[in-house]
């Protein structure tokens, strides 16, 4: 084989692998771009959460409470799934959407929903005392 046959192939060989990282550049960069606003929406719910809780004894404020943890625990399922891409091995935060809402629910003695949250909660590994908030609530709904 000539020189110039040789260069060519080893030229074609690292151009295909150039572009094969740059696929799979792109590709993980938009795995990042797209895990990036999944944890932006989340935490944003977050903060809706909390700093409308604290005002929560103005009814327009708890009900925008009520409706942030809904709207975060409807992508919980997409968090969940980048949190775990992302982190690895780490476990996985508090769930302030399935939290807070439990604990509403809770003060309006509507354990069922509480059980329900709460075991999904824990049945996606989010972090909480789910375990004990299940316990309490069913020994109330015994009652």
């Amino acid at each position: 084989m000539s020189i110039f046959k040789k260069i060519f192939k080893n030229d074609k060989r690292n151009m295909e692998k150039d572009q094969n990282n740059s696929e799979k550049n792109q590709h993980d960069l938009m795995a990042n771009n797209e895990f990036q606003k999944l944890f932006d929406e989340h935490y944003s719910f977050q903060e809706t959460i909390k700093n409308n809780y604290k005002k929560r004894e103005n009814p327009e404020n708890l009900d925008k409470t009520i409706e942030a943890c809904k709207e975060q625990i409807k992508i919980a399922p997409e968090v969940r799934r980048a949190f775990l891409e992302v982190y690895k091995n780490a476990p996985l935060p508090r769930h302030i959407g399935y939290e807070q809402l439990a604990i509403i629910e809770e003060k309006q003695n509507n354990y069922e929903e509480v059980i329900r949250l709460s075991k999904i909660a824990l049945n996606e590994n989010w972090a909480g005392d789910w375990h004990n908030r299940i316990e309490r609530c069913e020994k109330k709904l015994k009652k």
